[in-house]
């Protein structure tokens, strides 16, 4: 099963860090001929997506994600 959180393109992600591959690469823990090997305008593995729109970037993603329910002062 996968959700709209889940979908993102290798362009999303690689913009998502200033077009940098290595960068890409440092943030996810994983050797930048394996983002190389995502293809272009398909679906980037889910867990690779999720990290980056929820742990990593989420400040980009603001518009995609549910906010969390703010708390009465």
């Amino acid at each position: 099963m996968t959700d709209e959180a889940s979908l993102m393109t290798k362009d999303e992600a690689l913009a998502a860090y200033g077009g940098s591959v290595s960068a890409l690469a440092d943030a996810l823990g994983i050797s930048t001929s394996a983002i190389y090997q995502w293809e272009d305008g398909k679906p980037i593995p889910a867990d690779k997506a999720l990290r980056i729109r929820f742990v990593l970037k989420p400040e980009l993603f603001v518009g995609h994600a549910s906010k969390p329910a703010s708390k009465a002062a």
